[in-house]
Protein backbone atom coordinates (compact mmCIF):
# COMPACT_ATOMS: atom_id res chain seq x y z
CA UNK A 1 0.00 0.00 0.00
CA UNK A 2 1.49 3.64 -1.14
CA UNK A 3 1.47 6.80 2.05
CA UNK A 4 2.16 9.67 1.30
CA UNK A 5 4.47 12.33 3.62
CA UNK A 6 7.99 12.50 3.66
CA UNK A 7 7.75 9.55 0.59
CA UNK A 8 6.13 6.95 -0.53
CA UNK A 9 6.49 3.90 0.82
CA UNK A 10 4.92 0.38 1.46
CA UNK A 11 3.03 -0.57 4.53
CA UNK A 12 1.68 -3.87 5.00
CA UNK A 13 -0.64 -2.96 8.02
CA UNK A 14 -3.52 -1.56 6.09
CA UNK A 15 -5.70 -2.62 2.93
CA UNK A 16 -5.65 0.78 0.51
CA UNK A 17 -3.87 3.57 -0.38
CA UNK A 18 -2.97 6.08 2.85
CA UNK A 19 -3.38 9.59 1.24
CA UNK A 20 -2.47 12.46 3.82
CA UNK A 21 0.07 12.04 6.59
CA UNK A 22 -1.05 9.00 8.55
CA UNK A 23 1.00 10.54 11.58
CA UNK A 24 -2.03 12.38 12.18
CA UNK A 25 -4.06 9.42 12.27
CA UNK A 26 -6.30 6.93 9.40
CA UNK A 27 -9.85 8.33 8.22
CA UNK A 28 -10.89 4.57 8.01
CA UNK A 29 -14.19 4.24 5.77
CA UNK A 30 -14.51 1.39 4.06
CA UNK A 31 -17.35 1.49 1.21
CA UNK A 32 -18.97 -1.64 -0.11
CA UNK A 33 -19.81 0.72 -3.47
CA UNK A 34 -16.88 1.41 -4.27
CA UNK A 35 -16.13 -1.46 -5.77
CA UNK A 36 -18.80 -1.23 -8.20
CA UNK A 37 -17.29 0.85 -11.46
CA UNK A 38 -21.29 0.91 -12.62
CA UNK A 39 -23.11 1.76 -9.61
CA UNK A 40 -26.56 1.68 -11.70
CA UNK A 41 -25.98 -2.38 -11.52
CA UNK A 42 -26.95 -2.02 -7.31
CA UNK A 43 -30.04 -0.40 -8.26
CA UNK A 44 -30.73 -3.08 -11.21
CA UNK A 45 -30.17 -6.04 -9.37
CA UNK A 46 -30.91 -4.90 -5.38
CA UNK A 47 -33.45 -2.18 -6.01
CA UNK A 48 -31.31 -0.01 -3.93
CA UNK A 49 -28.76 2.85 -4.17
CA UNK A 50 -25.29 2.52 -4.25
CA UNK A 51 -24.99 4.22 -0.64
CA UNK A 52 -27.51 2.08 0.91
CA UNK A 53 -25.24 -0.86 0.51
CA UNK A 54 -22.27 1.03 2.57
CA UNK A 55 -22.31 0.51 6.36
CA UNK A 56 -18.59 1.13 6.78
CA UNK A 57 -18.35 -1.63 9.67
CA UNK A 58 -16.18 -4.11 7.64
CA UNK A 59 -13.88 -1.53 8.15
CA UNK A 60 -13.51 -1.49 11.71
CA UNK A 61 -10.55 -4.36 11.80
CA UNK A 62 -8.30 -2.16 9.59
CA UNK A 63 -8.55 0.04 12.46
CA UNK A 64 -6.12 1.31 15.67
CA UNK A 65 -6.75 2.88 18.84
CA UNK A 66 -6.17 6.63 17.72
CA UNK A 67 -7.67 6.03 13.80
CA UNK A 68 -10.66 8.30 13.07
CA UNK A 69 -13.97 5.38 11.75
CA UNK A 70 -16.52 6.16 9.54
CA UNK A 71 -20.03 4.24 9.42
CA UNK A 72 -23.10 4.63 8.30
CA UNK A 73 -26.29 5.28 10.18
CA UNK A 74 -29.47 4.24 9.13
CA UNK A 75 -30.89 6.28 12.20
CA UNK A 76 -30.43 9.62 13.38
CA UNK A 77 -31.33 9.06 16.68
CA UNK A 78 -29.07 8.92 20.26
CA UNK A 79 -30.09 4.87 20.04
CA UNK A 80 -28.41 4.48 17.58
CA UNK A 81 -25.58 5.94 17.98
CA UNK A 82 -25.12 4.02 21.75
CA UNK A 83 -25.65 0.71 19.49
CA UNK A 84 -22.71 1.65 17.11
CA UNK A 85 -20.64 2.35 20.27
CA UNK A 86 -21.66 -1.13 22.02
CA UNK A 87 -20.84 -2.75 18.72
CA UNK A 88 -17.58 -0.91 18.43
CA UNK A 89 -16.69 -2.20 22.05
CA UNK A 90 -17.66 -5.83 21.56
CA UNK A 91 -16.02 -6.24 18.52
CA UNK A 92 -12.15 -4.99 19.80
CA UNK A 93 -12.63 -6.56 23.25
CA UNK A 94 -13.01 -9.58 20.84
CA UNK A 95 -9.96 -8.80 18.66
CA UNK A 96 -7.95 -8.16 21.74
CA UNK A 97 -8.82 -11.29 23.54
CA UNK A 98 -8.18 -13.37 20.42
CA UNK A 99 -5.20 -11.75 18.71
CA UNK A 100 -3.97 -8.92 20.80
CA UNK A 101 -4.76 -6.47 18.14
CA UNK A 102 -6.20 -2.84 19.56
CA UNK A 103 -8.82 -1.64 17.40
CA UNK A 104 -10.94 1.80 17.71
CA UNK A 105 -13.57 1.72 20.53
CA UNK A 106 -16.02 4.28 21.40
CA UNK A 107 -13.41 6.72 22.94
CA UNK A 108 -11.99 7.22 19.59
CA UNK A 109 -13.15 9.81 17.11
CA UNK A 110 -16.33 8.61 15.28
CA UNK A 111 -17.74 10.18 12.06
CA UNK A 112 -21.55 9.06 11.78
CA UNK A 113 -23.03 9.48 7.82
CA UNK A 114 -26.55 9.64 7.52
CA UNK A 115 -29.46 10.71 4.85
CA UNK A 116 -30.81 13.09 7.77
CA UNK A 117 -29.73 15.49 10.51
CA UNK A 118 -29.46 14.21 14.09
CA UNK A 119 -32.73 14.33 15.90
CA UNK A 120 -32.50 15.87 19.19
CA UNK A 121 -29.37 14.91 19.97
CA UNK A 122 -26.59 17.15 22.31
CA UNK A 123 -23.25 17.64 20.44
CA UNK A 124 -20.55 15.11 21.41
CA UNK A 125 -16.38 15.80 21.29
CA UNK A 126 -15.73 12.80 19.64
CA UNK A 127 -18.53 12.66 17.59
CA UNK A 128 -18.87 13.82 14.10
CA UNK A 129 -22.20 14.23 11.99
CA UNK A 130 -22.28 14.46 8.11
CA UNK A 131 -25.76 14.27 6.15
CA UNK A 132 -23.96 12.68 3.33
CA UNK A 133 -23.21 8.69 1.90
CA UNK A 134 -20.71 7.33 3.22
CA UNK A 135 -17.39 7.92 1.11
CA UNK A 136 -18.38 11.66 0.81
CA UNK A 137 -18.89 12.11 4.61
CA UNK A 138 -15.14 10.65 4.94
CA UNK A 139 -13.93 12.52 2.46
CA UNK A 140 -15.34 15.88 3.60
CA UNK A 141 -13.57 15.39 7.02
CA UNK A 142 -10.29 14.92 5.26
CA UNK A 143 -10.62 17.66 3.51
CA UNK A 144 -10.63 19.48 6.95
CA UNK A 145 -7.60 18.28 7.47
CA UNK A 146 -8.51 16.09 11.03
CA UNK A 147 -6.43 12.98 9.21
CA UNK A 148 -5.11 11.23 6.79
CA UNK A 149 -7.70 8.89 4.36
CA UNK A 150 -7.15 5.30 3.81
CA UNK A 151 -8.96 4.64 0.24
CA UNK A 152 -9.31 0.95 -0.29
CA UNK A 153 -10.11 2.03 -3.68
CA UNK A 154 -8.02 4.95 -4.96
CA UNK A 155 -9.92 5.43 -8.47
CA UNK A 156 -10.96 8.55 -10.20
CA UNK A 157 -13.40 9.16 -8.49
CA UNK A 158 -12.64 8.69 -5.12
CA UNK A 159 -9.64 10.85 -5.68
CA UNK A 160 -11.63 14.00 -7.04
CA UNK A 161 -13.32 14.25 -3.40
CA UNK A 162 -9.96 13.97 -1.81
CA UNK A 163 -8.05 16.21 -3.84
CA UNK A 164 -7.08 19.62 -1.75
CA UNK A 165 -3.96 20.75 -4.35
CA UNK A 166 -2.59 19.99 -7.80
CA UNK A 167 0.34 18.52 -6.67
CA UNK A 168 -1.46 15.82 -4.42
CA UNK A 169 -3.86 15.27 -7.18
CA UNK A 170 -0.57 14.54 -9.46
CA UNK A 171 0.89 12.68 -6.87
CA UNK A 172 -1.96 9.61 -7.14
CA UNK A 173 -3.24 10.56 -10.79
CA UNK A 174 -1.36 7.79 -12.54
CA UNK A 175 -2.55 5.26 -9.70
CA UNK A 176 -6.54 6.29 -10.20
CA UNK A 177 -6.38 6.28 -13.58
CA UNK A 178 -4.87 2.75 -13.79
CA UNK A 179 -7.19 1.82 -10.85
CA UNK A 180 -10.52 3.15 -12.67
CA UNK A 181 -8.96 1.27 -15.83
CA UNK A 182 -8.47 -2.02 -14.14
CA UNK A 183 -12.26 -1.89 -12.27
CA UNK A 184 -13.86 -1.78 -16.05
CA UNK A 185 -13.53 -6.04 -17.21
CA UNK A 186 -13.77 -4.88 -20.88
CA UNK A 187 -10.72 -2.90 -20.81
CA UNK A 188 -8.92 -4.20 -18.46
CA UNK A 189 -8.97 -7.13 -20.48
CA UNK A 190 -8.11 -5.73 -22.96
CA UNK A 191 -5.10 -4.41 -21.49
CA UNK A 192 -3.87 -7.87 -20.32
CA UNK A 193 -4.17 -8.97 -24.10
CA UNK A 194 -1.89 -6.20 -25.67
CA UNK A 195 0.62 -7.05 -23.13
CA UNK A 196 0.46 -11.03 -23.85
CA UNK A 197 -0.52 -11.88 -19.73
CA UNK A 198 -2.00 -15.20 -19.85
CA UNK A 199 -6.09 -14.97 -19.79
CA UNK A 200 -8.88 -17.07 -20.68
CA UNK A 201 -10.53 -15.68 -24.25
CA UNK A 202 -12.85 -13.16 -23.47
CA UNK A 203 -15.28 -10.67 -25.55
CA UNK A 204 -16.16 -7.03 -24.96
CA UNK A 205 -19.48 -5.67 -26.05
CA UNK A 206 -21.86 -3.02 -25.48
CA UNK A 207 -25.64 -3.53 -25.86
CA UNK A 208 -25.62 -2.44 -29.15
CA UNK A 209 -22.62 -4.75 -30.52
CA UNK A 210 -24.10 -7.22 -28.34
CA UNK A 211 -27.65 -7.26 -30.31
CA UNK A 212 -25.28 -6.63 -34.12
CA UNK A 213 -22.73 -9.33 -33.27
CA UNK A 214 -23.30 -11.01 -29.51
CA UNK A 215 -24.77 -14.37 -30.66
CA UNK A 216 -21.89 -14.94 -33.55
CA UNK A 217 -19.22 -15.64 -30.53
CA UNK A 218 -18.57 -19.59 -30.91
CA UNK A 219 -21.12 -21.58 -29.75
CA UNK A 220 -18.67 -24.86 -28.76
CA UNK A 221 -17.69 -24.28 -25.15
CA UNK A 222 -19.16 -22.29 -21.99
CA UNK A 223 -19.32 -18.95 -21.04
CA UNK A 224 -19.96 -16.94 -18.02
CA UNK A 225 -21.68 -13.01 -18.97
CA UNK A 226 -20.55 -10.44 -16.42
CA UNK A 227 -20.85 -6.94 -16.15
CA UNK A 228 -17.98 -4.91 -17.42
CA UNK A 229 -17.92 -2.74 -13.98
CA UNK A 230 -19.75 -4.96 -11.53
CA UNK A 231 -18.04 -7.15 -8.81
CA UNK A 232 -19.25 -9.20 -6.21
CA UNK A 233 -21.10 -11.45 -8.67
CA UNK A 234 -23.84 -9.13 -9.37
CA UNK A 235 -24.91 -9.50 -12.74
CA UNK A 236 -23.03 -12.62 -13.40
CA UNK A 237 -24.76 -15.36 -15.56
CA UNK A 238 -24.31 -18.38 -17.75
CA UNK A 239 -24.59 -18.72 -21.18
CA UNK A 240 -27.49 -21.98 -20.19
CA UNK A 241 -30.94 -20.63 -20.65
CA UNK A 242 -32.01 -17.01 -20.54
CA UNK A 243 -29.38 -15.83 -18.91
CA UNK A 244 -27.22 -13.78 -21.56
CA UNK A 245 -30.69 -12.44 -22.18
CA UNK A 246 -31.25 -11.10 -18.94
CA UNK A 247 -27.94 -9.79 -18.34
CA UNK A 248 -28.04 -7.75 -21.62
CA UNK A 249 -31.40 -6.37 -20.06
CA UNK A 250 -30.68 -5.30 -17.03
CA UNK A 251 -27.18 -3.56 -18.32
CA UNK A 252 -29.34 -1.43 -20.70
CA UNK A 253 -28.57 2.03 -18.21
CA UNK A 254 -24.71 1.92 -18.42
CA UNK A 255 -24.11 0.56 -22.40
CA UNK A 256 -21.12 -1.22 -21.00
CA UNK A 257 -21.27 -5.15 -20.79
CA UNK A 258 -18.22 -7.13 -19.92
CA UNK A 259 -17.83 -10.95 -21.13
Amino acid sequence: MASTGSRVQDDVRHLGTIVGDPRQGLIVALSTSSVFDDTSLVRSYWERDSADIDSGFQGHLYTGPDDIFAVNMSRNDDGAIDMVETALDANAEIWAATTGIRLCTSGSRLILACARERSGCAPHPRLSWHVAPLTETAAAEYRLGTGAFLAFVLDLTTLSLLTRDDRQAQTFSDQARLTSLLMDKTRAMALLQNHDVPRAQSWGFTSESWRSSGQMIPSAGRYVFKPAGGAAGIGVHYEHGDGSTEFVKANEASGSLGG
